[in-house]
């Protein structure tokens, strides 16, 4: 194969960085940097994109390259085709295209890091299955994640202090400061948003949820205190089928609408509903009340936001029912409880530049 050669034209190669992405959210954590070297004109990269994350990238009008498919071949193929000097992966569950993209740099000694874009599923990020069944780590060179807290975290379950370093969201930052400089125009009055995430994928029934009881748990709520079932949106994941709920949403005559994609505007509306999806950090960062509903909970709360206290947490319909009936129609804001996330965010674009142009290959 012929070295590989940017559109615009072949750039620093003293410099050549690659990036992975599989899935949105870890597009969105590199799309503020990425938008800067391309407005700058700096340094040498290349993305590859699976579908997934092609829809991000396609909105920030950042060029990539599709993995149409991800084999051990397909893998040393790129790698002698880009000749990195560094990389930078996402974390995805299941990470099995990433696992692919680590063992190969390593082998070769090319520096590799990967980036964490949420609080949930720390440890999982890194986890693999031995032949012998027992469950293995594959760490990479550099490990960038979002706080003292989830560093806490990852070295209680196994990966090495020395690899981890405390960079933010840069995603989450660009949200920020974009609006500090454009306060969210007002919500459309009572228009709720449902974010699914495939649970059942991972977990089964382990957590005491899965998505359908989470989406089963917002309608009951949102229509026992009287709302307009049309008023009522569900965003479905990209790994899922918007079918498999259809059943669920018409049941006597309701009109909830189905979206796809992630160019929803969250700002539209006045109360975002999940489980632990990343975009409740996000709608949190835009003032708009935000809660984590986790029906039947089994065990730790998996939602990091409600965990720490900077949103409310529901477990059973009727206490749902009740804040939405009570507390939500003053909750105009919830500013006040993001001061954490907001020393998070602050200044995660320049940690991410400053870490990626000086992180090396650890031998051991």
């Amino acid at each position: 194969m012929a070295p590989y050669v940017r559109p615009e034209g072949p750039g620093n190669r003293q410099n050549m960085m690659l990036f992975v992405v599989d899935q949105i959210a870890g597009a969105e954590y590199i799309a503020p940097l990425l938008r800067k070297w391309l407005s700058n004109g700096q340094h040498d990269w290349v993305v590859l994109a699976t579908n997934k994350s092609s829809t991000c990238l396609n909105s920030n009008g950042i060029p990539y390259e599709l993995l149409a498919s991800c084999t051990d071949t397909d893998v040393e193929g790129w790698l002698d085709r880009v000749s990195p000097d560094r990389a930078l992966l996402s974390t995805s569950m299941p990470n099995d295209l990433e696992h692919l993209f680590v063992r190969a740099l390593q082998s070769r000694n090319i520096p590799c890091a990967q980036l964490i874009d949420n609080w949930i599923n720390l440890r999982g990020r890194f986890e693999f299955k031995e032949p012998t069944g027992s469950i293995g780590l594959l760490v990479p060179d550099c490990v960038l994640t979002l706080d003292e807290y989830a560093k806490k975290i990852l070295v209680e379950g196994g990966l090495p202090e020395k690899r981890i370093e405390v960079i933010g969201q840069p995603h989450w930052e660009d949200c920020w400061r974009k609006g500090l400089a454009n306060p969210v125009t007002p919500a459309e009055p009572k228009l709720g948003l449902m974010i699914s995430q495939p649970i059942s994928r991972f977990y089964g029934k382990d957590l005491g949820y899965d998505e359908k009881d989470f989406v089963r748990c917002c309608i009951e709520s949102w229509e026992s205190i009287g709302l307009d079932s049309s008023r009522l949106h569900l965003l479905v994941h990209p790994a899922e089928d918007p079918n498999a709920y259809a059943g669920l949403l018409d049941k006597t005559g309701r009109k909830i609408a189905t979206l796809q994609g992630a160019e929803v505007r969250l700002a539209r509306y006045s109360l975002i509903m999940g489980m632990s999806s990343s975009m409740l950090t996000q709608s949190l960062l835009e003032g708009i009340p935000t809660v984590s509903v986790q029906p039947g909970a089994i065990g730790a709360d998996r939602c990091i936001a409600s965990e720490r206290g900077l949103i409310p947490r529901f477990v059973t319909s009727p206490s749902l029912a009740r804040y939405m009936h009570e507390v939500w129609p003053s909750a105009a804001s919830t500013s006040n409880t993001i001061e954490h996330v907001e020393r998070v965010v602050d200044g995660s674009l320049a940690r991410l530049e400053e870490c990626l142009l000086s992180f090396s290959a650890q031998i051991e």
